[in-house]
This record gives C-alpha cells, structure tokens and sequence, in this order.
C-alpha cells in the first residue's frame, strides 16, 4: 500500500534530527542517486545547508516561500520511495527575472500563490510503477485545496522519463528557457 504525504521542510529536519531511520535512509539514497549528479550535494548536511540557503535566497523575493517536500512511502515495508520539493510561492516570485516571462506569456494573475515543483525523484525499485504520475496528481490534489492555481516545473531536456511524467500527468512545455537546455514545464489546476 502506498500511502501520500506532505511534509514541510522543518518537519523533515525534525526527523533527520532525530536519526528517523526512515528518512535518513531515503535522503541519503536521493543524495547519492540523484542530487550528487544534479546540484552536487554529498551528505545530508550539505542537503540542509543547501535547502536553508535556497529558501533564503528566495525570501528576499517573496517572504512568504516556503519549502514543502511532497512524499510517497511504501506502507507495506515502511519506507519512503519518492519524493518531490515544491518552493511554494507569491507574486514576490515573479520579480525574479528569471521567471518574469512565465508570469506574462501564460497571464499568471496577481495575488497568486503556485507551486514550483522541483527534484522529483523516485527509488529505482519502483520505478516503472507509474508512482511519478502519482506523486504529480497528489501535488495537483494539494495545491487545489490550498487554493493554488498553477504548478510550474523545470525539467532538463535529456530527462526523458519526468518529461513523459509531467506530460501525463497534465502539465505543457513552454517555450521558455529555465536553463542551458531546459524548459519550463506548466500546468493550471
């Protein structure tokens, strides 16, 4: 049985703090899997450090960012086997040049709040299992409930499978340029 949750990033730190095997296990595999290769993160502390400075960075932007990280465990054997860090944010967002264009070519309106999905991962054991598309129509769920209107993401070209993911799961590429060969990816809820 797969279970769903959402966790912010304090409530992660509280369980890494407190030697949760559960999730040291998971963040550690996610480091080494896929965080090394991407941002070049090593150790748990530097995955901290790097979340820290990340929100901060953007709280100059939009105070009200904040970081939540949405995850799937598999109940059965009590571990955690994707997960998902989504920067939840306000129009403060868009004053970022970098994300300008996206606010004006899909007509975001002011007084938003929208998900930007970022670093989803699955563990390689349950790949294939479409747990991608769940972990993305949970997301969807949340953010509907909360009241948010858009979900942006940012998927390099070469990553094939998360680009047939998001697809799937109801989300466009655009024309816009996030980084050297990668694209924004959108989805209204």
């Amino acid at each position: 049985m797969i279970k769903y949750k959402k966790i912010s990033f304090e409530y992660l730190l509280k369980q890494i703090n407190a030697n949760n095997k559960k999730y040291i296990d998971f963040i550690n595999l996610y480091i080494e899997q896929y965080l090394k290769k991407l941002i070049n993160i090593n150790n748990i502390t530097e995955f901290i450090n790097y979340n820290k400075t990340y929100l901060e960075k953007y709280k100059k932007a939009d105070n009200k960012s904040k970081i939540i990280f949405h995850i799937l465990i598999d109940k059965n054997n009590d571990k955690i086997i994707a997960i998902e860090k989504t920067l939840k944010i306000s129009d403060g967002f868009f004053t970022i040049k970098y994300f300008t264009p996206l606010k004006k070519e899909y007509n975001i309106p002011d007084n938003n709040f929208i998900y930007y999905a970022i670093n989803l991962y699955v563990s390689p054991e349950y790949r294939g299992q479409r747990l991608c598309n769940k972990l993305l129509k949970m997301v969807q769920k949340t953010a509907v409930k909360k009241n948010i209107k858009f979900i942006i993401s940012e998927i390099h070209n070469d990553n094939v499978p998360s680009i047939k993911c998001h697809l799937s799961s109801g989300f466009i590429k655009t024309n816009i340029l996030s980084y050297k060969d990668s694209y924004f990816y959108i989805v209204l809820l």
